[in-house]
């Protein structure tokens, strides 16, 4: 077995573990993580609509993330949308950015359909979650760090598109 069979073989029985039926989005930054994720789940065939959502923030390197997520999602024959945010705001940037990225999410997935959105993490997104969550003296619950399924919205939206 390859890696991409050893890839394909683990995303696969995620998808069956969590009962997580056909295309979704896939939420591609241009880093090495959610562009690996995007090959595995175009070989599965499980990629409706690819996002990439330019906060506008790193100048010519997020203008290069953008490029590279476009030409990628051409390479693999996925349609792609880049969402442009808005201008960020002087304080709080980061939750201004990750509320950009889930109303991005939640709108592709509503416009093709889809009733989940993939987006990709490592093993440091998953520490630096739980240790932000421990400094800012979460319980038990906070400390869980990412989930591996959740809705992307909070409240009772059951409608809503689930968060991978």
């Amino acid at each position: 077995m390859n890696l991409h069979d050893d890839l394909d073989a683990h995303a696969a029985a995620f998808f069956a573990r969590h009962r997580i039926a056909g295309a979704g989005v896939a939420a591609v930054s241009g880093g090495c993580d959610s562009v690996t994720m995007l090959d595995v789940l175009a070989r599965l065939g499980r990629v409706a609509l690819v996002v990439h959502v330019h906060h506008g923030l790193r100048g010519a390197d997020a203008d290069a993330d953008a490029a590279l997520v476009a030409e990628t999602g051409a390479r693999l024959g996925l349609p792609v949308r880049v969402v442009r945010a808005g201008a960020a705001p002087a304080a709080g940037v980061e939750a201004w950015a990750r509320d950009v990225r889930r109303a991005a999410f939640a709108d592709a997935a509503r416009a093709v359909g889809a009733a989940w959105v993939a987006t990709a993490h490592h093993e440091d997104d998953q520490a630096e979650t739980f240790l932000l969550a421990l400094l800012r003296g979460a319980g038990t619950r906070g400390l869980g760090a990412m989930r591996p399924v959740r809705r992307i919205s909070s409240g009772a939206d059951a409608a809503a598109p689930v968060l991978i």
